[in-house]
C-alpha cells in the first residue's frame, strides 16, 4: 500500500482514541481524521469562577482540617494511642 504526501500530512500529529493517527492509518489501511480543538466555550463573564472556586476549596480544606484535629486532639484518641504505645513498651522480645 502506498503512502501520499496529504495522507500523511492529514493523520500526523493528531491523536485518536488514545493511538497516534500515524499508526492506526498504518493498521487499518485507511487515512484517520484530523482532530481539531475545540472551543471550551467559556465566556468572558466565566473569568472569576476560578477563584471563587479555589476560595470553596480553601474553605471546605480548612474546615476539614479542623474537624479532624478536633477528632485526632479528642480525649478518646490520646487516650487509645497511649494505650497502643505502653502496650508496644511492655512487650517481651
Amino acid at each position: 500500500m502506498q503512502l501520499t504526501a496529504l495522507d500523511v500530512l492529514l493523520s500526523w500529529g493528531t491523536w485518536v482514541g488514545g493511538a497516534h493517527a500515524d499508526d492506526r492509518f498504518l493498521r487499518s489501511g485507511k487515512a484517520a481524521r484530523p482532530v481539531l480543538p475545540r472551543s471550551s466555550g467559556s465566556s468572558e463573564a466565566d473569568a472569576g469562577m476560578t477563584t471563587a472556586e479555589y476560595a470553596i476549596g480553601t474553605i471546605a480544606a480548612a474546615a476539614f482540617a479542623a474537624v479532624l484535629y478536633g477528632v485526632l486532639t479528642g480525649s478518646s484518641v490520646v487516650d487509645a494511642l497511649t494505650s497502643l504505645v505502653e502496650r508496644a513498651i511492655s512487650v517481651d522480645l
